[in-house]
């Protein structure tokens, strides 16, 4: 196993390979598109933020995990959110590494709570066994 680090500029190229496949072997591929441009520009916008992180696994990264800091909108809490989570599917073993330097990150950030997004059955019930609740579930539509 390897460690778990921030991404670095040159691991762009790597992030966005992996956001690529996130897009085309989820069921994301039935609701957005893939944009290498607009991919680039949120990963280097993350490592530009004080208030972001993308964390890898592996020196040539097969895993991520991006995260944001934010005020909550109705409590004014911290609160750090998901905004991707991908790991290659030969290295699944690795991925709770990469959610465990998120949470110590959004904790030394401090953010106050943690929010994850579980576009599976798997991934929920893999967040409930770590403590995680159910409060919301999203729905989305085309508007074209």
């Amino acid at each position: 196993m390897t460690d778990v680090r921030p991404a670095v500029f040159e691991d762009v190229p790597w992030l966005i390979a992996m956001g690529t496949r996130f897009i085309r072997e989820t069921e994301y591929r039935h609701h957005m598109a893939v944009d290498h441009a607009t991919l680039s520009q949120l990963m280097a916008s993350l490592m530009d933020n004080d208030e972001a992180i993308i964390l890898v696994v592996g020196e040539r990264p097969h895993g991520m995990i991006g995260m944001i800091i934010f005020d909550h909108p109705m409590s004014g809490e911290k609160f750090a959110s998901e905004l991707f989570w991908w790991i290659d599917p030969d290295q699944r073993g690795e991925g709770i590494k990469l959610l465990k330097a998120a949470e110590r990150w959004a904790k030394e950030a401090g953010a106050v709570r943690i929010q994850m997004v579980a576009p599976n059955d798997r991934t929920a019930q893999a967040y409930e066994r770590l403590g995680y609740s159910k409060i919301e579930t999203h729905y989305q539509r085309g508007l074209a």
